[in-house]
């Protein structure tokens, strides 16, 4: 802050016209944006001056040459776009005050990796730092909203839902790693792994060292996109019957995924839903799926077949993949273009990718083949709910083991606790009864002229017994009836 206040002094007095390597620029129509310090003899570097609350949308767009930018404590809103596509952009020194940045402020911004993000934000717009390395733990107390695509760079990133955010966009934790949500908060919970609206009926986000099978709760109907990406460790997943859509990048990169245990009532597969899932051997597409759109099973080099209904439009879906559609070979009309191969059935319009391979069957065989996929189909929800009352009955059992221990851990710790407070208690009582012992044969000794003694002695004595009934009262609890200290006249 001092480089700040030496720039301003040196600007003091200038007239217009006069040469100096410091200008001051302002936004004639918006009081709020005030003095922007700039060094003219190295435009890499621009200091905001302080008393500037906010920097205008598209301040300094695609100035390729800015390097570092220096922002004043009493700054709290960085416009929309403020510093897109500053390329060149390596340092960006926080004020520690801001609270809001707007939709992408610093996206595009290809050279800025590192920041530490301010705790007094409120607010971060869409894609505003989706192109920043956050390592460490990100815990911003006072963000009440956060913008989807954001955090997509960070790859051990662990990320605080704090008291007070109430809004969360999608896509908005690509690359975190671990996430925790305040016990405080309103909105959002985590639960097994799988970040939740408080409803339970959205899924954000599942955290991307997940093991094994991951049971989607019944409660969901909306998955959002990235929500399982590069979950690489994951082996299955089943989805309840509620969700409709498998959004865009869904499952991307679950390079380890083996079991996928699709809803009955899916109609839609998004762009790259499972892009890269190459350990995925064999999938059951349900009948009500109308599309499957680019790429979704791009990159699925174990998955050999899949078959899908005469209604479901797979244009670029899949890659090296056999499609078996279950429409027999004489209700087909084909054409053939230079970019597509288009079939279809009476009153399809299904549309494949010349690049996909397909495969349909005989007029004879065709009976067989619906009846094999619809039995394929109802196996598929039947493995579906054999698997989701498994991993109920797994979690049940891991539940009671759970409290189990931690009963046995409690018991334990009890009975420590008791033996410890009952050793004590036996300490301070043996010192009592010796002082109390001490005093009774001090009180025999003494003659019956020497009064004063007497009556110290046996004050002495009174404050033992009211000891005694504070001891007793104290480790009552950790004691028998028979060990509680007893002092008689």
């Amino acid at each position: 802050m001092m480089e700040n206040e030496n720039y301003l002094q040196q600007s003091e007095g200038m007239h217009l016209g006069e040469t100096s390597d410091i200008s001051l620029s302002a936004s004639a129509d918006n009081d709020t944006h005030q003095a922007v310090v700039e060094m003219n003899n190295d435009p890499e570097v621009v200091v905001i001056a302080e008393g500037t609350t906010e920097i205008a949308p598209n301040e300094y767009k695609e100035r390729v040459n800015l390097k570092e930018v220096r922002l004043p404590k009493s700054l709290e809103k960085i416009g929309k776009r403020a510093f897109y596509g500053c390329q060149n952009l390596t340092v960006v020194v926080f004020g520690g005050n801001e609270k809001v940045i707007e939709d992408e402020a610093f996206a595009n911004c290809r050279a800025l990796r590192k920041i530490e993000l301010p705790d007094s934000l409120e607010e971060i717009g869409y894609g505003a730092i989706e192109n920043f390395e956050l390592g460490g733990t990100i815990a911003l107390t006072n963000l009440k909203k956060l913008g989807a695509r954001n955090f997509n760079i960070s790859s051990s990133l662990k990320f605080e839902v704090g008291p007070n955010l109430e809004d969360i966009g999608m896509s908005s934790f690509n690359c975190v790693t671990k996430i925790n949500v305040s016990s405080d908060n309103k909105k959002f919970k985590l639960r097994d792994g799988l970040l939740l609206d408080r409803l339970g009926t959205r899924l954000l986000f599942c955290e991307r060292d997940m093991t094994d099978m991951v049971l989607v709760p019944a409660t969901v109907t909306k998955i959002d996109d990235y929500a399982f990406y590069n979950c690489r460790k994951i082996k299955g997943v089943t989805i309840p019957d509620a969700v409709t859509e498998i959004p865009g990048y869904a499952f991307s990169g679950c390079e380890a995924l083996t079991e996928v245990f699709l809803p009955g009532k899916l109609e839609k597969i998004a762009r790259f839903a499972f892009y890269r899932c190459k350990a995925l051997t064999e999938i059951n597409i349900p009948g009500t799926v109308k599309k499957i759109e680019s790429y979704a099973f791009g990159s699925c080099q174990g998955l050999k077949e899949v078959k899908v209904s005469d209604v479901c439009e797979t244009r670029g879906a899949f890659e090296s993949t056999v499609v078996v559609v279950p429409v027999p070979a004489d209700q087909l009309t084909f054409s053939s273009h230079s970019s597509a191969a288009t079939f279809m059935s009476s009153g399809s319009a299904a549309v494949r990718s010349s690049s996909t391979p397909f495969r349909t069957e005989s007029a004879a065989a065709y009976k067989a083949s619906v009846s094999s996929y619809s039995s394929a189909l109802g196996s598929n929800n039947n493995l579906a709910n054999q698997k989701r009352d498994e991993i109920n009955d797994r979690r049940m059992e891991q539940k009671r083991q759970e409290q189990m221990r931690v009963k046995e851990e409690r018991q334990n710790a009890q009975e420590e606790l008791n033996a410890r407070m009952r050793e004590e208690f036996m300490e301070k009582k043996d010192a009592l009864m010796q002082k109390v012992a001490f005093i009774k044969d001090e009180l025999r000794r003494t003659s019956g002229v020497n009064v004063l003694k007497k009556n110290k002695l046996n004050n002495q004595l009174y404050e033992c017994t009211i000891q005694a009934i504070d001891l007793n009262g104290k480790y009552g609890t950790y004691i028998d009836e028979s060990e509680k200290i007893e002092i008689d006249d």
